[in-house]
């Protein structure tokens, strides 16, 4: 089972700290640090220090899960959409190489700008 990363919105993420993502502990490599985690009703955004990663669980008992890792060296440009006196959140779009665009949809209250800055520094380091 894999994500269609191009096809997938991942929806109206809210803030959640790393602790209340139980599997999280699993993915991290040493020296890995989750900085800003995100989570909709069963998908789950994670950005670290080394890569953002995605994760989607699927059918009634959320039994399967799919997760892609995409280091920040892959993501060749973004653009973000903050949220406007009408509109209910904000948006990140990704794009990055041998995939395309990956959209990451956030609930209107998310400091889009510390997104906005982490990807700044970590795809200007790369």
């Amino acid at each position: 089972m894999t994500i269609d990363l191009k096809s997938h919105p991942f929806l109206k993420q809210a803030a959640i700290k790393p602790e209340e993502l139980p599997w999280l502990e699993d993915f991290l490599i040493d020296s890995e640090k989750p900085l800003l985690c995100f989570q909709s009703v069963r998908d789950a955004v994670v950005f670290t220090n080394r890569r953002v990663f995605f994760r989607d669980e699927k059918g009634l008992t959320a039994s399967k899960v799919a997760t892609v890792s995409m280091p920040y060296s892959s993501i060749v440009a973004y653009s973000v959409e903050s949220a406007g006196t009408l509109e209910l959140g904000s948006t990140i779009d990704l794009f990055v190489k041998e995939i395309g665009t990956v959209s990451v949809e956030f609930v209107r209250n998310t400091n889009i700008r510390a997104i906005e800055g982490l990807l700044a520094r970590a795809t200007l380091a790369n």
